[in-house]
């Protein structure tokens, strides 16, 4: 599935960070742009599992929960400058959640509807702080580049 089918499939907008418009350092628009590359994959990933939950295909949604271990070390393992630690780390941990999420759904799956969990709520909130804590590090961003912060992250988000 493309980043451009799944955010359709959720339905949410999606608003490009914008490297040439962007007044930060090479190094912060860097980071920026790889941490957004893997958010969209996380995007992906979250649409790819649903569907396979929500056809009742117990393999495909095993195969999908182990990528989440993927995502999560391309996400730790990420080289940012330092103001982007905390977002990142908050990105982790939603992540992380949304792993812990879909292997519970692995024991429910062909037994119970769609549901969303505290581990959703959660990860709601982590992905709301790190966008709180982007507009933070970043005020002097123009308005497309923030929208972009935000879509990244709403994107990711089950709620």
């Amino acid at each position: 599935m493309s980043t451009e089918q799944a955010y359709a499939a959720i339905p949410h907008a999606r608003t490009v960070f914008n490297v040439e418009q962007s007044k930060l350092t090479s190094q912060q628009k860097d980071g920026l742009k790889r941490l957004f590359v893997l958010s969209d994959q996380g995007v992906v990933l979250k649409v790819e599992a649903m569907r396979a939950f929500q056809a009742g295909d117990k393999a495909r949604l095993d195969y999908f929960v182990q990528r989440y271990a993927l995502l999560i070390k391309g996400l730790q393992d990420l080289v940012i400058p330092n103001e982007l630690t905390a977002a990142r780390n908050l990105i982790v941990a939603a992540v992380q959640d949304h792993q812990r999420f879909y292997v519970r759904k692995q024991q429910e799956i062909g037994r119970q509807a769609w549901s969303l969990s505290s581990e959703a709520q959660q990860a709601s909130q982590k992905l709301h702080q790190a966008y709180a804590d982007l507009l933070k590090q970043y005020p002097q961003e123009n308005a497309n580049n923030r929208q972009a912060f935000f879509d990244y992250l709403c994107a990711l988000d089950f709620l």
